[in-house]
Parts: C-alpha cells; sequence; structure tokens
C-alpha cells in the first residue's frame, strides 16, 4: 500500500516548531481495518462494556465497532452508545495504532451490509440499534434486519444506496420520540437513495415508552400481534411537524420538523414542547446534483446577501461530513446568515443532509468544455455557456472561494482600451491571442502547452500577462495573474480551475529551477500525480486542457 503519511496532519511536536505549543493531533481513523490488527481491546474510562457489534464493508473488511456502554447518571441507569475504530495515533516520539472512541468517516456502511448485498431481493426490517436488528431474524423469519452507525442523530452519515433495491423495506421504531424522529429521517434518506417504497409501523399506544424489539414483550403481546403490526403496515409518505400531510413530497420549505420562510430556516419540535430554533437565513434549494456516474451528490442553492446580491452554491453534501466548519465559512463568506450554537448548526446539516428536490442538475470538477445532451457546454464558476439540454451543468466544489473568472466594463471599452493598443506590438498579440486560443485545443484536438516569456525588468513582460489576463477577469492587485510561488499540489488545484482557459504565471525566478521545470511538464501533460486515500484506494486526479502564459 502506498506510504500517505505525509499527508497526514503535523504531530504535536512538529507543529510546536512552527507555532509555538500545539494541541496533539486527534487519532485518525484506519479504513478498513488492517488484517494484521491486533483485536479490539478498548475499554470504556466509565461504566460497564455491555458488548460491541462489528461493521464490515462490501468487501467484508472491517470498518470499526459500535460500542455499549452501561453507566450510571444521577443515580439512575442509563446508557452511552460509542464508535471504535483502529486508529493512527501521533506522537512527539512518532505513532502509533490502537483501537480508539473515534467515529467512522461518511459515508458509513449500514450494519450488516455483507448480508444485505448477497440478499438483495430479502425483505428489510430497519431499526435505531445493532440489538434491535439482531432481534429481526429471530421475530420475522426471512427478514434482514439492519441499522445506520451511530444512532438516531447520525443516520445521514451512513450510505442508503444498499437497501434502496429491496422490494419490502419497513422501519420499526422505538417507542419514543427519538425513535419516532430517527425513522421518519431514515425513511427520507432511503427514498432519495432510490428506494421505490418505503413502510413505517406504528407501535401502538399504551405500550411501554422506550420500548424496542430488543426488549421482552409487552404484557398480552405475542410474536404474532408483532407480524400483523408488520403486515398492516401501508406506504409510507412524508409529514409535517403538525402531523398533516405535506403539500408535496419535494416541498423543500416544509420538510419534517424544519421550515423555511421568508424570515430564514427553523427547526420546529415533533413534539410540541420546545420552542423553534433559527438555524439560517431564508436560501433556496433548487437543485440536487450528481457527476454523469451518479455519484458526488450535492443540492444547488441560493440566497441573496445583506446587499441583495444573489449567490449559488452546488454543494456537495461530503462536506458535511466531520464538525463542517469549511460548509459553515462558505457560507457566512457569502453572507448567509446562520445560527452560532453547536446544537442549532448541527440540526441545519441534518436538514442539508436529508432534503431533497425533484429537480436535478449534472455537477462537474473542473471548468471548461464538458458534455451534455443538447450539445457541448462551457462551464465557468457562475454561468455556463451552450443548451445543456433537461438539466444544468454546473461547476461543485466543496468551498465556495472566489475564483478570477470576473466581468467588468464591456466589449467594446476592451476593444478600445486594450485591444487596439496591441496592435503592431508583436508582444501584445501573442498573448491576447495564446488568451483567446484554450477553448480551442478541444476542438483541435490539442495538447495543453504554454510559451514563456524571457527578458530584462520593465521590458513589460507583466503588463504582457496583464493584457492576455483581461480577456478573462481579474481580481486582487495582479488581476488574473497567478504566481509560480505555489505548491505542486496548489498549482494542480489552479490548473483544474483554468481548463480550457488562460493560465498567466509571473516571477518564475521565485521557485526553484527543477521544479520548476517538474511544473511545467506538469501543465503540459495535463494531469496531477495519482494519490492514495487513506485506504490505499487511488483519489481522483487533478485534470486539465490549459495554456500557460508565463515570464522570468
Amino acid at each position: 500500500m502506498p506510504d500517505d503519511t505525509m499527508f497526514d496532519p503535523l504531530a504535536a511536536k512538529r507543529s510546536a516548531t512552527i507555532g509555538g505549543p500545539a494541541e496533539a493531533p486527534k487519532p485518525v481513523p484506519v479504513i478498513p481495518v488492517p488484517l494484521d490488527a491486533p483485536p479490539c481491546d478498548w475499554q470504556p474510562r466509565y461504566g460497564v462494556l455491555a458488548g460491541t457489534w462489528a461493521y464490515l464493508n462490501e468487501e467484508a473488511r472491517l470498518v470499526g465497532y459500535t460500542a455499549r456502554i452501561n453507566c450510571t447518571r444521577d443515580g439512575r441507569r442509563d446508557k452511552d452508545v460509542l464508535p471504535i475504530t483502529y486508529c493512527r495515533v501521533e506522537e512527539a516520539s512518532g505513532h502509533h495504532h490502537e483501537w480508539c472512541a473515534r467515529g467512522v468517516p461518511a459515508p458509513r456502511p449500514l450494519y450488516r451490509l455483507v448480508e444485505l448485498l448477497a440478499n438483495p431481493k430479502a425483505p428489510v426490517i430497519i431499526c435505531e440499534g445493532e440489538k434491535q436488528a439482531d432481534a429481526v431474524p429471530r421475530l420475522f423469519p426471512g427478514y434482514l434486519g439492519t441499522t445506520s452507525m451511530g444512532g438516531a442523530r447520525a443516520a445521514r452519515l451512513s450510505d442508503w444506496t444498499p437497501v434502496a433495491g429491496h422490494d419490502d423495506l419497513v422501519f420499526w421504531p422505538d417507542n419514543d420520540g427519538t425513535g419516532r424522529s430517527y425513522v421518519e429521517a431514515g425513511a427520507q434518506l432511503v427514498m432519495a437513495a432510490g428506494a421505490a417504497c418505503v413502510r413505517i409501523v406504528q407501535v401502538p399506544a399504551g405500550w411501554p415508552e422506550g420500548w424496542d424489539l430488543a426488549d421482552p414483550l409487552p404484557d398480552g403481546v405475542t410474536t404474532e400481534t408483532l407480524r400483523e403490526l408488520l403486515r398492516s403496515t401501508t406506504p409510507w409518505a412524508s409529514r409535517s411537524f403538525a402531523g398533516e400531510p405535506r403539500i408535496a413530497a419535494e416541498d423543500w420549505r416544509q420538510f419534517g420538523p424544519y421550515s423555511m420562510t421568508d424570515q430564514g430556516l427553523f427547526w420546529i419540535d415533533p413534539e410540541g414542547e420546545k420552542p423553534k430554533l433559527f438555524l439560517a437565513g431564508s436560501f433556496e434549494v433548487l437543485a440536487q446534483t450528481r457527476d454523469t456516474h451518479s455519484s458526488d451528490w450535492g443540492l444547488l442553492l441560493r440566497w441573496s446577501d445583506p446587499d441583495r446580491r444573489a449567490h449559488e452554491w452546488a454543494m456537495p453534501r461530503e462536506v458535511l461530513g466531520g464538525r463542517g466548519d469549511e460548509l459553515w465559512r462558505g457560507l457566512l463568506r457569502n453572507g448567509l446568515t446562520i445560527a452560532s450554537s453547536t446544537t442549532n448548526r448541527n440540526k441545519l446539516a441534518d436538514y442539508l443532509g436529508s432534503v431533497r428536490v425533484q429537480a436535478r442538475a449534472r455537477c462537474v470538477k473542473r471548468i471548461g468544455w464538458h458534455a451534455s445532451a443538447s450539445g457541448p457546454v462551457f462551464v465557468l464558476p457562475d454561468v455556463t455557456f451552450g443548451k445543456p439540454g433537461d438539466e444544468r451543468v454546473i461547476w461543485q466544489t466543496e468551498t465556495r472561494n472566489e475564483t478570477f473568472f470576473n466581468v467588468s466594463g464591456s466589449i467594446e471599452a476592451w476593444r478600445e482600451e486594450v485591444a487596439r493598443r496591441c496592435i503592431g506590438n508583436s508582444r501584445l498579440v501573442t498573448a491576447v491571442s495564446t488568451s483567446f486560443a484554450p477553448p480551442l485545443l478541444e476542438f483541435a484536438n490539442e495538447e495543453s502547452g504554454g510559451i514563456h516569456l524571457v527578458g530584462k525588468s520593465r521590458t513589460g513582460k507583466t503588463v504582457a500577462l496583464r493584457v492576455a489576463g483581461s480577456v478573462w477577469g481579474g481580481g486582487g492587485i495582479n488581476g488574473f495573474i497567478r504566481t509560480w510561488r505555489a505548491t505542486a499540489n496548489g498549482l494542480e488545484g489552479i490548473a483544474e480551475v483554468h481548463s480550457d482557459a488562460l493560465l498567466p504565471f509571473d516571477e518564475m525566478g521565485q521557485v526553484d529551477a527543477r521544479e520548476s521545470g517538474e511544473i511545467a511538464y506538469m501543465l503540459a501533460n495535463g494531469a496531477g500525480k495519482g494519490r492514495a486515500g487513506r485506504d490505499g484506494s487511488a483519489r481522483r486526479s487533478a485534470q486539465w486542457r490549459l495554456l500557460f502564459l508565463s515570464s522570468w
């Protein structure tokens, strides 16, 4: 397996040498668990370990465990459920591996995933916990039991597609508010994953509070009673927090316990016991996005900042994994007000992770030419040229950062103030021609390449770069010009966001001669380095097709 330690966070000792004392890095899960890893010997720091349940990936490799801990709080019996993963732990003297109470990165596998994949037509009952799922085959012969890792609050982090193809899908809730919320959210996620139909069991009134399928049967209840409940369920339709049918299943303004008004997005307690919570300013969910392989799913969002300037962002749903800090920064940076508390932001993340709309858009990772049903389209960060057909084609990124593709003035003003002054100057004509040429590479079936300007200082090299960059936009002090002073990794990202466009570079003298040569070959080659992820699988390599114009 390729060594990817160079991409791990800095160790505490090294961090201290850079910016003073720093907190030790948190353990990093190793997914899947190596075959030579020792058996799980993790023990809780409090309470008693009541049991562990293994989660496997589609290749039957161990991913981690869910552990149940029985404990006592305020004189009463309670429980905690924690994820356990095999982690790489950094220390000042090096690193080691051990079992830790750390979550599995999203998308997480479902419980008993291997059985689900091996029996694609078997009926499935989805519960809130592993104990309940284990009870399903005993209570309902022929049915498979499953659940999502992390309980009610983390359903959105699991990959629900393995159950979406099963013909008979039933959610059986625990008999409490949390259980009912879990099956409602889970049903929405399963339907969004492509399920044709979902049913939810209605636990009769009067049954013990908190009862679930792993508990002893209530007085007067038999297994035949449970099976009759299962047979009597009807197809599920999403309902609003007040219990009234929603206007439309795809109405993102009233989705589960969430309500979008002109004042913003609010969470409203389904039980009616807690005050409503403000989550974010008002925004629109225009479409669900995905790539040509039906992967990289996301949402196309639109909102207005305080100056009433519209912003759109094709948000990949993967940014909801972890703490979501980049998501919050991206929204705040572009003028959307969001709640400051962690609890409220978690609810906002839950909404963004589970809401769905009927409209679809196709997302792409690089700008430039792309195929569509109605012919080629040219994608820029904020606009797509061409006729994409029935669905939009848009650029999707993890963070909505500023790009240098901008519009200022008019084409007539550019011709008068820029193009006219290039007449008779071979260097400026070459620079402008190089700027107009990149979109033609696709149709000429040509590869990437570039032109390098060499000369003494104050001879107009930078002016030529600025003139060439004016064709595409500008921003900051140097307009559209980028600098050679960047890492190879950083330049891969810059190149991908200049695909089928011009990439002007200034001041090659700021980088090592050998490195500049490697960068030039990389840019002309049109692809970044192949790299391995933490599990050893290949990451997506950056790709582009461009012309670069640089100077010494």
